[in-house]
């Protein structure tokens, strides 16, 4: 039986997955609304790396009963459209159809498994830059593509390995943890760090690393001992590996987050910063650079950031 597969948004993220997917000979539906689409239907996919430019023939549609065949259905929207997302498709999804989250933070697949009782929730974290150009191509480069996933609730082993199988027959790295709690911790860290630091002084990762490595490093500390409070198995090793990790990015490399800021559209910037920020209020941990953070984008960015930390 084909491993039929659903992506609910068409960014940067939807479009690689959908694109690696369809090259590992996966039925796949590409959701997606207005000019991106319009684009789609008559370009197809098309994403290029180091390795070359490719182009993928696919299945659209701007609605999510499309979705009603798949086995899989991937979550590839912002945090801050996960809700309307999800509203979209619980009708629709199949009995006994799984469902992944990629959204960066930490709250996505409990937010996933309460909107969607009765179906197993895959809870997956990406490495890699990826960028939306104008002209509809996803480009990647720097990282490695890689995907760190694991089951959240429900039984959804079966799943995670069929894609897992899948992503490897075109080369594309999968680990499948037992543990993805502390995995989404691991990159919220991450994300905190590099995209809140990023957007703040509207730098690349070079920059940060070398002129603004104290607060790099203090932000990572702080978010760790965050995530350790909130039962996440990270501490000052896991601070280290994922600083030589940032040490590895291309220099002039930015995060979706910190570009949404700079651009003044719509960000993860609360389920990320502002969402360390709840976590450490509700288990009592200080964190003096996050709140500075916090404070530096709302005053220079103009975002109007609330006292919990949400872009207005």
């Amino acid at each position: 039986m084909q491993f039929r597969v659903a992506i609910i948004g068409a960014g940067a993220l939807g479009t690689f997955f959908a694109c690696r997917l369809r090259q590992a000979g996966c039925p796949v539906t590409l959701i997606a609304r207005g000019a991106r689409l319009r684009t789609l239907q008559v370009d197809g996919l098309r994403f290029s790396d180091a390795r070359g430019a490719v182009r993928q023939p696919c299945a659209f549609s701007d609605n999510a009963s499309a979705a009603a065949q798949a086995a899989l259905a991937i979550l590839a929207v912002k945090s801050w459209q996960l809700d309307g997302a999800l509203a979209d498709l619980a009708p629709h999804l199949a009995p006994g159809a799984a469902v992944l989250t990629l959204q960066n933070g930490v709250d996505a697949p409990d937010i996933t498994a309460r909107a969607l009782p009765g179906h197993p929730v895959l809870a997956g974290i990406v490495h890699g830059f990826f960028n939306l150009d104008p002209d509809g191509v996803v480009r990647h480069a720097g990282v490695a593509p890689r995907l760190i996933a694991g089951v959240h609730t429900g039984d959804g082993a079966a799943h995670l390995a069929q894609l897992r199988g899948a992503l490897a027959r075109t080369a594309m790295h999968c680990d499948m943890v037992a543990d993805i709690k502390t995995e989404l911790w691991r990159k919220m860290m991450l994300a905190c760090a590099v995209g809140g630091l990023g957007a703040a002084y509207d730098r690349p990762a070079g920059w940060l690393r070398t002129e603004a490595r104290a607060e790099l490093i203090a932000l990572l500390e702080e978010a760790a001992q965050v995530a350790s409070a909130a039962g996440a198995k990270l501490g000052e090793a896991d601070v280290a590996a994922t600083l030589a990790f940032i040490d590895s990015f291309p220099p002039d490399a930015t995060t979706s987050m910190q570009r949404d800021i700079v651009a003044g559209r719509p960000s993860e910037f609360d389920a990320q910063n502002g969402a360390l920020k709840r976590w450490g209020r509700r288990l009592q941990v200080l964190m003096p650079v996050n709140e500075r953070v916090l404070d530096v984008i709302a005053q220079r960015w103009d975002a109007h950031v609330s006292c919990e930390g949400a872009v207005k």
